[in-house]
């Protein structure tokens, strides 16, 4: 029967004073049933059939949208009311407005946590690859340092030469038997060249693997970014059209569109009647049958147009939006190599000043070292200590060397920076190039009437 017809009855039935938790449960349930209204369903599917006597009669197509309530006795099945006409049709592959914002909005906050998750999994690359190559360029500047330990001392007796000149003061010269104390030193290298050749080989192979996940972390990122940005142009346009049905079942399956031929030709019965111009925004609404063919709605007039001379509002906001986000994101990641690259220059830059002050003051100890107790590769270098009674000092021709490689090191991290730099103006130059072509189509939209989504 029908369910408004038994909440009619159960309320009479409740009114009259029946008593019991049970009863009452059930008058409350009845009467919940009986007041569901139908509700608007949008077909999520490819496509739905709609039944009469076991026939199919109809076919909806994705994204339409039909009055319908739950078939009573099968849950699984919808009643569907249409252009006053009442059909079944299988539950799925229909959704309410509920569903769909649901499901959506579900979708997002899950990539929104995935693009959280990548923001957090960047970091640690990016804080990993500042370890590597700190512990790289102490390995190489601890190459360049020796252990000057003191074994002992050497007696060296200092010859005597008396001084033929008559005008030469008394107590000058040294007394026979005059001896002189030098030291005895063993040096020793601060770090092996085999141990500090095999660190550097681990770590550069490190650094080369973490810049390659660098990149696929950055790919996967701007993946996530343009899924967000779907998923939101999804719940917009799915919502916009819930909303223009409820204003007019009739015309709420029309968009705007506009011409991006020089030209796009109007028919009305396979004759050419119109042409409109290259950025013309005019409503249409996609045939049927024929899906390269838009029925486009001017002045009152109905006219038939291939889909091919035209674009959808929708899609070129979202093609605008798709950019937008690439571009903040290509910013957002050339920045992200310019410091690094930033900090390796500040990191050679200050070693090789250290260095090159500390070679000109040969076989003096080095006062202060470059790196502190608690430098970035602190976890993976620990420095050796000197033994006891042992200072260091530069070994010149291993600094020589070195300061060679930092030279040529620094040469290439200029390039790679200026070719950043090149990267970063352009996208500069075309992020303000688009916001406000974007400003203009959105303008334009709203002057038509069409949505523009925020």
């Amino acid at each position: 029967g029908n369910l408004r017809a038994i909440g009619a009855s159960m309320k009479t039935k409740c009114s009259t004073g029946l008593s019991g938790l049970m009863v009452l449960v059930t008058c409350f349930v009845a009467v919940a049933d009986a007041d569901a209204y139908r509700q608007l369903y949008m077909v999520t599917g490819d496509e739905a059939t709609l039944w009469q006597s076991r026939q199919a009669k109809r076919v909806l197509l994705k994204g339409e949208i039909v009055e319908a309530e739950i078939k009573e006795g099968h849950p699984d099945w919808l009643t569907v009311f249409t252009d006053s006409i009442t059909y079944d049709a299988p539950r799925n592959g229909f959704n309410t407005r509920t569903d769909v914002i649901a499901f959506l909005e579900g979708h997002i906050a899950r990539l929104k946590h995935d693009a959280e998750q990548s923001d957090l999994e960047l970091k640690r690359i990016h804080n990993d690859l500042v370890r590597l190559y700190s512990a790289r360029a102490a390995v190489q500047f601890d190459t360049c340092i020796e252990f000057r330990i003191k074994t002992g001392e050497q007696l060296i007796p200092i010859k005597v030469k008396r001084s033929e000149n008559p005008l030469q003061f008394k107590g000058t010269e040294a007394s026979a038997g005059t001896v002189m104390v030098r030291p005895i030193y063993k040096y020793v290298n601060k770090i092996s060249r085999s141990r500090s050749r095999k660190l550097e080989k681990e770590w550069t192979n490190q650094i080369v693997h973490l810049e390659m996940e660098l990149r696929k972390q950055n790919e996967q990122r701007r993946r996530i970014l343009r899924l967000i940005l779907d998923k939101q142009s999804e719940l917009h346009t799915g919502l916009g059209r819930f909303k223009a049905f409820e204003e007019n079942p009739e015309t709420y399956l029309q968009q705007l569109y506009m011409v991006t031929q020089e030209q796009a030709v109007l028919y009305q019965n396979r004759r050419t009647v119109a042409e409109l111009p290259k950025d013309r925004i005019v409503r249409g609404v996609p045939d049927r049958q024929y899906d390269d063919w838009l029925h486009i709605s001017l002045e009152g007039q109905r006219y038939q147009s291939l889909k091919d001379h035209y674009v959808s509002a929708q899609r070129l906001e979202d093609t605008y939006k798709l950019e937008m986000t690439d571009l903040r994101q290509a910013r957002e990641e050339l920045q992200q190599y310019e410091e690094l690259l930033l900090n390796r220059l500040d990191l050679l830059d200050d070693l090789r000043l250290s260095l090159e002050y500390e070679s000109t003051l040969r076989y003096v100890p080095i006062r202060r070292l470059p790196f502190g107790s608690d430098y970035p590769g602190f976890h993976l270098y620990h420095m050796p200590r000197p033994p006891q009674d042992a200072v260091e000092v530069i070994d010149p021709s291993q600094a020589r060397r070195t300061l060679r490689n930092w030279e040529q090191e620094e040469a290439v991290i200029e390039k790679q920076r200026d070719k950043i730099r090149e990267k970063l103006r352009a996208v500069r130059q075309r992020q303000a190039q688009i916001s406000p072509q974007y400003e203009a189509l959105a303008e334009r939209l709203r002057r038509v009437g069409g949505p523009v989504a925020p």
